[in-house]
């Protein structure tokens, strides 16, 4: 019985590291671009509301009014712009 068990166990970790290149090869590292838009608060907040916007069946308004900076508005346009579209 114990033999059948540690033959057991090193037929799955075969198995297991036959199937590891396979397993990562599927994987992509997100590109920096993608990073930066799912880690900016102004582009996930335009994102947001342009779905909203869109799913209750309202013209598009880009309220960039809400952020200071022209980096933070630009992000707010692009995300909002970006979640109108996909929600349409």
């Amino acid at each position: 019985m114990r033999i059948a068990a540690y033959l057991l166990t090193i037929l799955l970790s075969f198995s297991a590291g036959s199937l590891a290149p396979y397993v990562r090869a599927s994987w992509q590292q997100p590109s920096p671009q993608e990073i930066d838009t799912a880690t900016n608060g102004a582009f996930r907040d335009g994102l947001y509301l342009g779905q909203q916007d869109a799913q209750a069946g309202i013209a598009p308004h880009v309220s960039v009014g809400r952020w200071s900076s022209t980096a933070d508005r630009s992000a707010f346009r692009a995300g909002y712009e970006q979640g109108y579209r996909g929600a349409e």
